[in-house]
Parts: structure tokens; sequence; C-alpha cells
């Protein structure tokens, strides 16, 4: 009896991506496809600095009783920086009057992206380096020094005022509050006794997680 004959046609093009994914898995594991952009040598790092210019150049977001962005280096100590840097910034979110665009005077300090101390877990430096981000700045206080907010985001803080007005009447305030903080991550909403209940039951991650992809 002859065995039939296996059609391997249709498989070749699956093997094929298959190989594919497996090489660019490789190559990414082995940061190939990170761009490393390195602090110029002239910036000191772990060193306190009264002045330091540039601009924002993402949304604010809440992380942990932190703000974080993106911000752009234009100056430091009162010289120009020729290769523009980016650095994840973070502040107390007290200082809350911070928008996407703004131009601002910072004091802090600047340090190196953080390590991947555990093998096989999830690499927050090559994270940040995939958005060209150098290092971080601890922020210790803040000015705007210019605000040009461009169209876009008027809109986007506009229909945001509006969902926020909506929400707050028509609804009870606990509701609200709660809504608020899910649905569009209002960092003011909840308060911290509730913020707490929610953190013992281990399902923070639903306001937080949810208000930010929104």
């Amino acid at each position: 009896m002859i065995p039939p004959k296996i059609n391997i046609k249709p498989l070749i093009l699956p093997f094929i991506l298959f190989c594919y994914i497996i090489i660019l898995i490789l190559f990414d594991t082995k940061g190939y496809f990170v761009k490393k952009i390195a602090i110029p040598s002239s910036i000191k790092l772990n060193v306190f600095y009264n002045e330091i210019i540039g601009k924002v150049v993402s949304i604010p977001e809440e992380r942990s009783e932190k703000i974080e962005f993106i911000f752009r280096i234009e100056k430091i100590g009162g010289k120009t920086i020729q290769k523009k840097i980016k650095l994840l910034a973070k502040v107390d979110n007290i200082m809350d009057d911070i928008q996407f665009n703004d131009t601002l005077k910072i004091s802090g300090k600047i340090i190196p992206l953080p390590g991947n101390k555990n093998p096989g877990t999830f690499n927050y430096k090559k994270y940040l380096s995939r958005k060209e981000i150098s290092g971080m700045l601890i922020i210790n206080d803040l000015n705007v020094l210019n605000r040009s907010i461009p169209l876009w985001y008027k809109i986007v803080l506009f229909l945001k005022t509006k969902m926020i007005e909506s929400i707050k009447n028509n609804l009870p305030e606990y509701n609200a509050n709660l809504l608020l903080k899910m649905f569009i991550g209002y960092r003011y909403a909840l308060e911290k006794e509730i913020k707490e209940i929610f953190c013992d039951a281990g399902v923070m991650h639903t306001l937080v997680v949810s208000g930010l992809h929104v």
C-alpha cells in the first residue's frame, strides 16, 4: 500500500513566519532594536541643579502618588544642550499645574535609568530606552515659563472638562468620584480612605489602568 503524499506547500509560509518571529525575539533580547541615546558628559548625574529648562513632550500621568511626564532638556545651568535628550520626570502630585508642551524651569537632579535586577522579569530600562528616554529627572521644584497649548490638546481638555462636569452633575458625590477615577483617571476624585480600601482589596488597578487607557 502506497502511503499518501503530504503536501508541505501550505506549511512553508507558517514555518517561515515562525522562524522570522523567533529571530526577531532573539534580536530584541540582545537589544538590537533599542535606540540608545547617551546623556552628554557635560551633564553630571546625581547632582542637584537649580536651573534645568526644557519642554514637556508627553501628557502628564499619575503613577503611584507621583506625576510622570517625558521632559526634553534644552538648557541646564544656563548652558544650551546641543543634543536634545529626553528624561522621565517625576514630581509629587501636589504640583498639578503641568500640561503638554509647557516650557518649565526645574530644580532637581538627573539619575541613570534603573537596571533590571531580576533576570527574566520586565525590563523597565529597556522599555524606557525604546521611547528614547536617556535617564530620570527627580524634581524638587518647578515653574512654568511658557504655556503654548496645541489646538488638538485644547479639544481634549474641553471634552475632558465636559465629561467631569456631566458626571458630577448627574451622580451622587461618592459614585461620581469613583466613576471619575475609573473612567478618566481623575487624580483628585477619591478620598484617601477609599483609595486604601481598594489597595487593601488588591483592585486598585481597576481604577488606575482603566482611567489611563481611556
